[in-house]
């Protein structure tokens, strides 16, 4: 390939490092760069429903800077909406636990009424919503405690929708 490297340095005034490279003979075609080692991407479409608006955007970049493709209900009763406006618009719903109108557990027990089988990841700052979610009818849901690291929202979610996945496979 070649090229070269100068580097000069003088003391207690600082280091300059200049690089030649040769150019190249044909044009180079940009490479797609590789995500991180261990770096949870996806497609999916997922319903995040949160009525705090900063978590709910701050969920959202999270998800759709890693490929996911978002929509936001700010509570349970919004969201069985949507729910039901699109019956396969959606392979995940990512909800708060407690929230006007209908918290999570409520569009949980709704769902699975309706015979609606999406996987829910739930989400809470009160350590006592988990400790109500086992007493669920139709098994317990994931439950994530906030706060959350970006990396464990996307560890649940993509452990979640591969659970799914593998179930539907023959």
């Amino acid at each position: 390939m070649g090229g070269t490297m100068e580097i000069q340095s003088v003391q207690n005034e600082g280091t300059k490092i200049s690089l030649f490279l040769p150019m190249a003979s044909e044009p180079v075609k940009p490479s797609k760069p590789m995500p991180p080692r261990g770096e949870h991407r996806g497609c999916e479409n997922i319903l995040v429903v949160e009525d705090q608006v900063e978590v709910s955007e701050l969920v959202s970049t999270v998800l759709e800077r890693r490929g996911y493709s978002v929509e936001v209900a700010a509570h349970g009763r919004e969201a069985l909406e949507r729910l039901n406006s699109k019956p396969n618009g959606f392979q995940l719903v990512l909800s708060d636990v407690v929230m006007p109108v209908m918290g999570g557990v409520e569009l949980f027990r709704a769902l699975r009424r309706q015979g609606v089988e999406i996987p829910i990841l739930l989400m809470s700052g009160y350590v006592e919503d988990a400790r109500a979610l086992p007493a669920l009818p139709g098994g317990d849901p994931p439950f994530l405690a906030k706060p959350f690291t970006a990396q464990g929202l996307l560890t649940a979610i993509r452990q979640l929708l591969d659970e799914k996945l593998e179930k539907t496979l023959p």
